[in-house]
C-alpha cells in the first residue's frame, strides 16, 4: 500500500508471493546495476511466520534483517544473472 505501482503490479500477479519496496520504484526489472536507495524489509515478521512463511529471498541485502528476525543463510549470484540473490531464513 506504500507504492501504487508496487501494489498494482503485486495484485496483477497473484501467483507470486513479493514484497516490494516503497521507496523505490521499478525494482521489479531485471538490472545488474539497479541502484536501490532504501535496504530496508516493511513486513510484519511474526504474521508472515505465523502464514507458514519460512524463507525470504532479497534482491537487496536488508540492513534491518535482524530487528525483524531473519537470518541471512547465503547470498548468490553468477555472471549471466541480472540479481545478486540473499537468501533468509525465518
Amino acid at each position: 500500500d506504500r507504492s501504487d505501482d508496487a501494489r498494482e503490479y503485486f495484485d496483477g500477479w497473484g501467483g507470486r508471493a513479493y514484497i516490494f519496496s516503497p521507496t523505490t520504484e521499478s525494482i521489479w526489472l531485471p538490472s545488474r546495476t539497479k541502484e536501490v536507495n532504501d535496504h530496508n524489509l516493511y513486513i510484519d515478521s511474526e504474521a508472515f511466520r505465523k502464514l507458514g512463511g519460512r524463507y525470504v529471498f532479497s534482491r537487496i541485502e536488508l540492513d534491518n534483517a535482524d530487528d525483524l528476525g531473519l537470518i541471512l543463510i547465503n547470498s548468490y549470484t553468477e555472471a549471466s544473472s541480472p540479481y545478486t540473490i540473499w537468501v533468509y531464513k525465518n
